[in-house]
C-alpha cells in the first residue's frame, strides 16, 4: 500500500499511523501523491488512503513532513502546505509562502501554538538529478500566515524538525551534513548538539 513513503505522523486520539506517499518525484507536481492510514491496533492489515491527490478536490503532489494541530493534518507539499481535516480527510486550507520556496520538508508544533516549516532548498528534475537553488529555511505558520523564522546556513539544508520540551527548543537535522541542531526562534544562530554519519 506504500508508494515513496517519505513520514509518518502518530494520531494518538484515533490510534492510528498517518504514512504520506510521494509516489514518484518529490518535487514533480504530478497530483497524485497521498496519505495512507494504519490502524495501531491491527498494524498488519492492509492500509487505507485517506487522503489522494486528484480525488475530493484534494490537491496532492509530493506529501513529506507532516504535523497535527487541532482536528487538522498539515503537509509539506513541495511548495505549499495544505491542510486535511485529520478524520474525514477533507481539505481545509493551503498555506502559501511569501517568498520562493523550493523543497518543504518537515512540519512541527511548537509551543507557541505556531507551525514550524522546514524548506530543504533542493529540488530534483526529472531524471532524479539534485540541485539545491536555496541554502534553506524555516517559516512559522501563525493562523494563515507564514513568515521567515530562519534562514541561517549554519543548517546546511533543514529537513527533519521536532519540539524538543527538554529542552525548550527545536531539533533540526541537516539534510547535506552529519549535524543535529538545537534552535528557538529569536534565539540566535543554531547549536549542534550531536553529529552522525550523515543525513
Amino acid at each position: 500500500g506504500f508508494r515513496t513513503p517519505e513520514s509518518v505522523k502518530f494520531d494518538s486520539e484515533q490510534d492510528a499511523y498517518f504514512v504520506s506517499n510521494i509516489d514518484g518525484n518529490p518535487s514533480q507536481k504530478d497530483g497524485n501523491g497521498y496519505i495512507a492510514r494504519i490502524d495501531a491496533a491491527d498494524s498488519a492489515r492492509a492500509v487505507t488512503t485517506v487522503i489522494r491527490g486528484g480525488r475530493s478536490g484534494v490537491t496532492l503532489n509530493a506529501p513529506k513532513g507532516m504535523a497535527i494541530a487541532g482536528d487538522t493534518l498539515w503537509v509539506a507539499d513541495i511548495d505549499v502546505l495544505p491542510g486535511f481535516n485529520r478524520t474525514t480527510g477533507a481539505p481545509v486550507a493551503t498555506i502559501q509562502f511569501p517568498r520562493p520556496v523550493y523543497f518543504l520538508n518537515d512540519v512541527a508544533v511548537g509551543p507557541d501554538g505556531a507551525l514550524y516549516v522546514t524548506d530543504t532548498g533542493i529540488q530534483f528534475d526529472a531524471s532524479g538529478g539534485m540541485s539545491a537553488p536555496s541554502k534553506g529555511q524555516i517559516f512559522r505558520v501563525e493562523g494563515r500566515r507564514a513568515t521567515l523564522a530562519s534562514s541561517d546556513t549554519s543548517f546546511n539544508a533543514p529537513n527533519g524538525i521536532a519540539w524538543d520540551e527538554r529542552r525548550q527548543a527545536f531539533v533540526v537535522g541537516s539534510f547535506n551534513g552529519p549535524t543535529l541542531f538545537s534552535w528557538a526562534p529569536d534565539s540566535g544562530a543554531p547549536r549542534a548538539i550531536a553529529t552522525g554519519p550523515g543525513q
